[in-house]
């Protein structure tokens, strides 16, 4: 074992005596010796027998480098999934990506991709997932509409089968007042 001194000397009190497998935080670190926190008390190791180490902060991952805290992997790849439809066809009551689908047949597909199961209902979209608010939201979230239904993207823009005359496309988050922001993941 290690002793652990009550002063930073070899001639101190000692305090407890520790296995070398231990880890402890490091409150200061002398020319000899580290003070060390011990259970609430300060105590005192020989430096040479010390391998210091730093603490680092969690990790983000490259899409929360990328977008911000709390953006995982699965809400950029289901909004990356969602632009690869952009120019498909609006056809209302559909369900198709690539034939054709309505608001709400749109966000329900691209979410059944990922395996989530939803309704085909702008209405009943307004009641999945929980509440965010607009200055919360993140990619993948769903924006509702009074009547219309979208999957926000990031940079205040969302991908949302739109009309029968412009298909599925981008719109400015915006474009009209969205009521709520529902978030699944």
């Amino acid at each position: 074992g290690l002793k652990v001194r009550t002063q930073p000397s070899t001639d101190s009190e000692v305090l407890d005596i520790v296995g070398s497998d231990q880890s402890f935080d490091v409150l200061e670190e002398l020319d000899e010796w580290v003070k060390i926190d011990l259970d609430g008390e300060e105590g005192y190791l020989f430096k040479d027998y010390v391998n210091v180490g730093a603490k680092l902060d969690e990790a983000l991952t490259i899409s929360e480098v990328m977008y911000g805290a709390g953006v995982s992997d699965v809400r950029m790849a289901l909004s990356n999934f969602a632009k690869h439809y952009i120019g498909n066809p609006y056809v209302w009551g559909g369900e198709s990506l690539t034939n054709g689908a309505d608001c709400s047949g749109f966000v329900k597909s691209v979410y059944g991709h990922f395996g989530v199961s939803l309704p085909h209902s702008s209405g009943a979209l307004t009641g999945v997932g929980r509440a965010v608010s607009t200055s919360d939201m993140q990619p993948g979230d769903i924006v509702c509409y009074s009547g219309h239904v979208a999957i926000y993207v990031g940079g205040g823009t969302i991908v949302h089968a739109s009309t029968p005359s412009s298909g599925i496309k981008f719109s400015n988050v915006n474009y009209r007042s969205p009521i709520c922001v529902r978030r699944i993941f």
